[in-house]
């Protein structure tokens, strides 16, 4: 008896680590984006959630790192390009949409959203340590299996996450847990990547 076990079409996500250059100076932007850049609101501001300010001086540097990552994502996912943009009546070329900084405190979260654009993507800049009195806190995607169940996938992430991005579906949900016993900032940078249409 012949049995074939066919595994139904998925996307991934991108994960790798910045280079040291560029996760260097994201850093010094972001441990001085509450004196020097602008503080915004977006739909999920309010009691509870990180404060935003919108990354600036280096901008263009990541810029042009996510042309690579982008590249390698559409190159990963063939079947997904075909499926979503033959339709497009000419190239429409990818942009980085204004990208922002999220300054967590303790106890603070983010809670299940999505983001616009085609693709997003989350680094972790900086990550209270709390991983040595043996707790972690999270960032998880949501979704439903092929049958429709909620799955979700967590990343636990400690010190030797920093650094780290991960490039995602804009349509993937994610929540990011609270940390409770540090009285250190979570640091990361967020944006999306969009066709540009005109």
């Amino acid at each position: 008896m012949n049995i074939d076990l066919i595994e139904l079409p998925n996307l991934k996500v991108l994960k790798t680590k910045l280079p040291d250059d560029l996760y260097s100076n994201i850093l010094n932007e972001c441990l001085h984006c509450e004196e020097n850049n602008v503080k915004f609101s977006t739909g999920l501001t309010g009691t509870g959630v990180p404060s935003h300010y919108k990354l600036k001086d280096t901008r263009d540097d990541l810029d042009n790192f996510l042309k690579i990552l982008v590249s390698e994502w559409l190159d990963a996912h063939p079947v997904y390009v075909k499926n979503h943009f033959t339709i497009l009546s000419k190239d429409c070329p990818f942009y980085n949409d204004e990208p922002w900084i999220n300054i967590q405190q303790q106890n603070e979260f983010l809670p299940i959203h999505k983001h616009d654009g085609i693709l997003s993507y989350s680094i972790w800049v900086k990550l209270p340590n709390i991983e040595n009195k043996g707790r972690y806190y999270s960032f998880q995607f949501v979704y439903n299996s092929v049958v429709g169940m909620t799955s979700s996938h967590d990343f636990q992430l400690g010190k030797k996450d920093e650094g780290t991005i991960l490039l995602f579906p804009s349509m993937l949900n994610h929540i990011v847990s609270p940390f409770h016993s540090s009285d250190e900032k979570r640091i990361s940078v967020s944006g999306n990547v969009k066709l540009k249409v005109e």
